[in-house]
């Protein structure tokens, strides 16, 4: 759902409880911090920083990059855009593409370096792709759950809990 949609079915109660990649500022809907994600450099496996432990955000957006499309005011990709051009101005972005899995192809191939959230690479590693964590960096998105804020139904309470006390597995990196 839109976070429009999604704001609209929990006051009217048609969901109990939702995930929002920001905090609403309508004072009838609670929101909680779940999780926080970072960011990840894709570079080819044979690629002179790949081997690397230190690198800035900076001399990796001089390379040619592989962007994600942006989707949407808040969404991971158009976060992930923000943050690059904030580098460095004049980034040569070879390839937007529309999966992770496209993605890690095209850097696999050495066309170029690839950005993507910790969560959006679970589950899609390569062989010939390093993934390094980006430190120094704020998390490109905070997870927040939602709900009504004067009514929360008991049957949804256990999954609350489990909410709050499960972080998510991302992948293990380089």
């Amino acid at each position: 759902m839109t976070p429009n949609k999604l704001q609209e079915a929990i006051h009217s109660r048609e969901i109990d409880l939702g995930l929002a990649l920001h905090a609403p500022e309508d004072v009838r809907i609670e929101s909680a911090p779940l999780w926080h994600d970072g960011l990840c450099a894709l570079l080819p496996g044979d690629h002179l920083l790949a081997r690397s432990d230190e690198f800035s955000l900076v001399e990796l957006s001089s390379y040619p990059l592989i962007l994600p499309e942006a989707k949407g005011v808040n969404s991971v990709h158009t976060q992930i855009h923000r943050l690059v051009r904030q580098t460095n101005k004049h980034v040569n972005v070879l390839q937007l593409t529309n999966s992770i899995s496209l993605m890690m192809t095209l850097v696999a191939s050495g066309l170029g370096i690839g950005f993507a959230s910790m969560a959006q690479i679970s589950g899609h590693g390569h062989v010939d792709v390093v993934i390094k964590p980006l430190t120094g960096h704020s998390p490109v998105t905070t997870t927040y759950m939602l709900h009504h804020a004067q009514e929360i139904p008991a049957a949804v309470l256990p999954f609350m809990k489990l909410l709050e006390d499960d972080i998510p597995a991302l992948p293990k990196l380089a």
